[in-house]
Order: C-alpha cells, then structure tokens, then sequence
C-alpha cells in the first residue's frame, strides 16, 4: 500500500487505468521487481473487490484486471539441501542456535510464515506433535506434524524458554520473517553451506518423505498439500500414528 503513495488523494471513483499504471511505474522505478509489482496489485484487486461489493463502483469499473506488471525473471533455481549440508547443520547444534532452528524449521516441512507464527501452546512434547494454526492455504491450517526424533533435543531446549513463540532470538524476541532470513543466511554461510532459501526446507522433506518411500498420504498431510484423500477434519490416533510412521522413516547417520 505505501507504494501506491501517488494514488492517496485521487478519489477512488475517478481512478483509471493509466493511475494505476503511474504507480506500478513508481514501483519500477524505485528498483522493485516483479514480486513487489505483483504484491501492489493484488492490494489492489482487493480495493476494487471491496468497492464493488458496497457499491462504491459498479462491476464493469473494476479496472484492477487490466494493470500490467513486469514479468517474472527466475534468476535462482530453487534446490534442496543435501545430506552432507544436513550433516554439517547436525554437528553445528551444540553450539549454534540458528543451526538447531533451521533443522527445527526443515523437520517440518513448514512454510517460513507457518513455523515462524508457532507457539509453544501449539507443540505437544509428551505425545510428540504440534499444530500449524496459521497457513496461507485451507490444507494447511490446523494440521498436525509429528516432530522429529533426532531434533526433539532442540524443541525441549526451546520450550524452556520463557518465550511465546518457538522462533525468538537469544533475548526472547520474536523473529519476522526479514531477521529470520537474515540469521538462515548468516548460518549457512559461518557453516560454509551453499545458498538457499528458508523455503527450499520444505522442499527438502518433500524429497527425504519421497526418497525413504513414506506413505503419500501422509506426507502431504505432513506439508499441508490438499488431497483428494484427505477429507477429514479432525486427526484420530490412527492418524497420528501414520504420520509418525511417515517422519520416523527419515534418519540422519551425522
């Protein structure tokens, strides 16, 4: 929204295409790509939804569909961590908190936003599972992951503190998502491990669920994907036991 600082004082009714289109310019212009440019108009897409829902312009005024972005440049192919990568995270954990907190984050195959919005009220250490209540997709919330084994240590050290959130830094202060990234990057460097993102962590249980031949069903219930096999809402003990079986398959000989 603060992007579009050129549109403020236009009333909204008045707006056309060639405004809407100065402000993505702006965008352009200040050295945003396509994601910021793609962000701005969904803003407003739902600015134009809003206004024709209570009738502050009728349908065929929603010019929102018409504006014109840059196109996305995929500068960086996404992989997955390795095993010797995986092997040097294990063998930093004694002494580096972030080393514990992106294997934490790889063993659930969560989206960043997912694990960084975790609170300790939602992790169930006794029966060895946790509730993701917040996810960008209908799959995805409320689902329960099972933790991993060989990273229980790390959620027992965690949960002594007297933190909220499991994502906190060493003073107990929530991590967004810019300093989250800031310390994954800084680890895997100090690490010397080769760049990647904090979502290709997810795309590394993926492969691990895929390669140990994990139940399918239970690996996307693990990830949140919608399936067409997935239709209740509730997770019985049967249910909960399956998805551990899935996630006890995968074990790292560091």
């Amino acid at each position: 929204y603060k992007h579009l600082n050129r549109l403020y004082d236009k009333q909204f009714a008045k707006i056309r295409i060639g405004d809407l289109q100065s402000a993505i310019r702006d965008i352009h212009d200040n050295g945003a790509g396509y994601s910021t440019q793609k962000k701005a108009r969904q803003v407003l897409h739902h600015m134009y939804t809003y206004a024709v829902k209570y009738e502050i312009i009728p349908p065929e005024k929603d010019i929102s569909r018409y504006i014109d972005i840059d196109k996305d440049k995929k500068v960086y192919k996404k992989t997955i961590f390795n095993t010797r990568q995986i092997y040097k995270l294990f063998r930093a954990t004694d002494e580096h908190r972030y080393a514990k907190m992106i294997l934490m984050h790889m063993m659930l195959g969560t989206r960043p936003s997912e694990f960084l919005a975790i609170e300790k009220t939602d992790v169930k250490l006794r029966q060895r599972y946790l509730i993701i209540r917040e996810s960008k997709t209908e799959a995805g919330r409320n689902r329960i992951i099972p933790l991993h084994k060989q990273t229980l240590p790390f959620w027992i050290e965690f949960l002594a503190e007297n933190n909220k959130f499991i994502a906190c830094d060493k003073h107990g202060i929530h991590l967004n998502y810019s300093r989250f990234r800031t310390k994954f990057d800084k680890t895997l460097i100090e690490l010397n491990i080769k760049y990647h993102t904090p979502h290709e962590c997810r795309h590394t249980l993926a492969s691990l669920l895929n390669n140990v031949g994990a139940n399918i069903t239970a690996s996307k219930r693990i990830l949140g994907h919608a399936s067409n096999d997935i239709t209740e809402k509730h997770y019985t003990h049967k249910d909960l036991h399956q998805l551990k079986k899935a996630m006890d398959l995968i074990v790292f000989k560091y």
